[in-house]
């Protein structure tokens, strides 16, 4: 009986992990926001099956100004982790964020750890558009920057 209750359960993480994965099939592709200071663009690609790559810049009349690079892939554990590597941030290192929670086509990353933001998340709102944010505490005060993307 232990055996079925272990096999059942290890069964549910692995669905778990693709249903995740499955959450962001719409994200590849190249996804732009007008701002004052240009046009903020994250284009996305698949690499394969378990993880998505992708840039982050500005563009500012024929020039383009890369902000970060970005994935977001399985680890070993079935995880969903979104790994950030910010220009001029962190020492060059790479942030890792974990999946902490998705509900149709939402996914919240998690690292509690950092220093900002502590939350990523993504909301899927059509197939042209979709919201994005950073959020959590900055200087002992809550803080959060909304993005909305389209193609």
């Amino acid at each position: 009986m232990h055996r079925l209750l272990l096999v059942l359960f290890l069964f549910s993480c692995q669905q778990q992990a693709e249903t995740s994965m499955a959450t962001l099939q719409w994200l590849p592709g190249v996804w732009k926001m007008p701002t004052p200071d240009g046009v903020l663009v994250e284009r996305w690609w698949r690499v394969n099956a378990d993880t998505l790559r992708g840039q982050g810049y500005v563009l500012q009349g024929r020039d383009s100004l890369l902000i970060e690079d970005f994935e977001i892939y399985k680890n070993e554990d079935a995880q969903l982790v979104y790994g950030a590597k910010v220009k001029a941030q962190n020492d060059g290192k790479t942030i890792r964020y974990v999946a902490a929670g998705q509900k149709g086509d939402s996914i919240v990353f998690e690292n509690p750890a950092h220093d900002f933001p502590q939350k990523i998340i993504y909301r899927r709102l059509s197939d042209s558009s979709f919201a994005a944010a950073i959020a959590g505490m900055q200087q002992g005060k809550y803080r959060r920057v909304d993005f909305h993307f389209s193609k």
